[in-house]
């Protein structure tokens, strides 16, 4: 190998060992729907809410925004409303992604083929390795996007992972506080009524994990197997 090739190579080595949350590529779904990924440490991540009305079986997830139920498998936009006008113009309705309940993740059919539900350890390692990077009670803030959270509540996307504030699904099927907050579901279900919820809230730079009840609906990241 010629000097320069060789040197080339050395640079692109560390500037990629330096970097390496910024590696991406596009992930596409049994429905064609495409989405950015993230490589953050050991793990690689879809950059956007999980957005598929189909299981990776090809039979379809069925619409609960007339029918939400705890204990079959539901799915429904989440809100795009933005009474609080936190983004300029009208939201695209598949702006935040889809909000599942966990009946869904139970069925081991909703992520992409190669793809998973995120455990609740992998959650943790996730943040683990924010936290480790610079980002200590700031995790939240360096996985937030730099818009479309209210009250200014903004993070610094210092990760690629682009969280947006899609708010949840309630008991009775309502979507709620689009805006305000990002809650995604892990796998682990602590009893025969509630699963571990992950949280980042518009006015609070850290991230929570604590139980929701089944019956609640919330955004899925997947984590490549």
């Amino acid at each position: 190998m010629n000097k320069p090739l060789f040197i080339l190579t050395i640079i692109l080595f560390l500037s990629c060992s330096k970097d390496n949350h910024k590696e991406a590529s596009i992930l596409i779904d049994i429905e064609g729907n495409q989405y950015q990924t993230v490589r953050i440490g050991d793990q690689t991540w879809m950059a956007e809410n999980l957005k598929t009305t189909t299981y990776n079986d090809n039979t379809p997830i069925e619409n609960g925004s007339t029918n939400w139920s705890s204990n079959e498998g539901r799915y429904q936009w989440a809100s795009t409303s933005d009474l609080n006008n936190v983004v300029e113009g009208t939201l695209p309705h598949d702006y935040y992604g889809i909000i599942y309940n966990f009946a869904t993740v139970k069925t081991g059919k909703l992520a992409p083929t190669g793809w998973r539900i995120p455990t609740k350890s992998d959650w943790e390692i996730l943040i683990a390795y924010v936290k480790n990077n610079g980002f200590e009670n700031m995790e939240g803030k360096a996985l937030k996007s730099k818009s479309g959270w209210f009250s200014n509540g903004f993070g610094t996307d210092d990760f690629n992972f682009n969280a947006l504030p899609a708010g949840y699904v309630d008991i009775f099927g309502t979507p709620k506080v689009d805006g305000f907050i990002a809650n995604w579901m892990s796998t682990a279900q602590n009893n025969a009524f509630s699963y571990v919820g992950i949280h980042i809230i518009f006015d609070n730079h850290s991230i929570s994990m604590s139980d929701e009840i089944l019956a609640f609906g919330n955004s899925i990241r997947c984590i490549k197997e």
